[in-house]
């Protein structure tokens, strides 16, 4: 829905219950990437990894979302 700046501290939120979330860790990727907080997502892109070395985004139905995550995801170094 493009509401990143919103969807932050709800993320955060979740992280302080459950801290080994790995999908606000990843939807945290996201949001601070596309606000240009690059460094902020690449410490949660080491999170994502720290929880699952493997971890690799899936794939969205909606094209244009799938490449839009996953570039997020590269530019914060996961694949």
């Amino acid at each position: 829905m493009g509401q990143y700046q919103q969807a932050i501290p709800l993320l955060k939120s979740n992280l302080t219950v459950y801290p080994d979330n790995i999908f606000a860790h990843a939807n945290l990727v996201v949001a601070y990437t596309e606000l240009g907080r690059d460094a902020d997502a690449s410490a949660e892109a080491a999170e994502v990894m720290r929880i699952n070395p493997r971890f690799s985004w899936g794939t969205n139905r909606d094209e244009s979302v799938n490449r839009r995550f996953n570039d997020d995801m590269r530019k914060a170094g996961l694949k």
